[in-house]
């Protein structure tokens, strides 16, 4: 996207943002994340606010130059692609990419359960301490993989995966995989339209709460679905997520396929705070998510 733009000539001569944004007609916030990832990846540098390309990207990826290599990349500008709905975020006349419909076929929940396998998941569970609870529900628990994890960790547990009926049947099979069948309860149900049930322990909300409207719709529910004294957990995206290059990339992968704004670490605590929460906290970042 930056090469087909010409970033790295334009950057032969250090600009700051603000410079970059109002020549190259680019929104800031977006403008940023990449120029952040340029950084990260060392396509360019910054001093005292000002970006500029360093000398591998101005000797290989400027059209001007004689060693330029860009040739060989692939841009794939295929409609609703990355690379388009990326260009679409940094261009501040043109509309914003359209949020991705998702459809839970058995083949994408398996890439998600991967997902989570090879990212954070044993970060996650090693910062949850469910010593001497007993009943969890895990809301839009999906692949199921989290709970599993947690029922290796503490025998005791019981808990029940709630989530629409097409997504029940993979949960089942890796339930199966793991041995851990009978110690799982699967609800197929809208757990935005359909009850959640009471009495739990603990509550796992963990990457279902995107938007405000969700949020309002679901964190009321968790809270009397929790006995007195329950807990909740949510795994959520942060706004001031570690900025790794694979951070900042998975941000910039959230957004391009239509993703709201997330929020900062703080914005979620309040919003736990009003909605009758009590001694929230944050347990854990995690890459571009975190814990509460």
């Amino acid at each position: 996207v930056t090469v087909r733009a010409g970033l790295f000539s334009y950057l032969a001569v250090p600009h700051t943002l603000e410079e970059l944004c109002r020549e190259k007609h680019w929104r800031p916030y977006f403008a940023e994340l990449v120029l952040k990832i340029l950084v990260l990846a060392g396509f360019a540098a910054v001093h005292e606010e000002a970006y500029e390309a360093t000398p591998a990207a101005r000797m290989y990826l400027r059209a001007e130059s004689e060693l330029c290599l860009a040739e060989c990349l692939q841009l794939d500008f295929a409609p609703g692609g990355f690379a388009q709905n990326v260009a679409s975020l940094l261009d501040a006349h043109a509309a914003m990419p359209p949020r991705l419909l998702l459809h839970w076929e058995p083949s994408r929940l398996r890439r998600l359960g991967a997902y989570a396998v090879t990212g954070n998941l044993r970060e996650t569970i090693a910062a949850i301490d469910l010593q001497g609870h007993e009943r969890v529900l895990d809301l839009g628990g999906g692949h199921a993989l989290y709970s599993i994890a947690l029922l290796e960790k503490y025998p005791e547990l019981s808990i029940t995966v709630q989530d629409l009926p097409e997504v029940i049947p993979v949960a089942r099979q890796n339930a199966g995989a793991y041995g851990v069948e009978e110690r799982l309860e699967f609800r197929g149900a809208d757990f935005i339209e359909e009850a959640l049930g009471t009495g739990y322990d603990v509550v796992l909300c963990f990457n279902i709460l995107s938007g405000k409207e969700r949020t309002a719709i679901i964190l009321p529910k968790v809270l009397q679905a929790l006995r007195p004294g329950g807990r909740v957990l949510l795994k959520t995206r942060f706004e001031d997520c570690e900025e790794r290059l694979e951070d900042m990339l998975d941000k910039l992968r959230w957004f391009s396929f239509g993703r709201n704004f997330v929020d900062s670490s703080s914005h979620w605590l309040e919003t736990l705070d009003n909605m009758g929460f009590q001694r929230n906290r944050v347990l854990a970042r995690l890459g571009s998510s975190g814990l509460l």
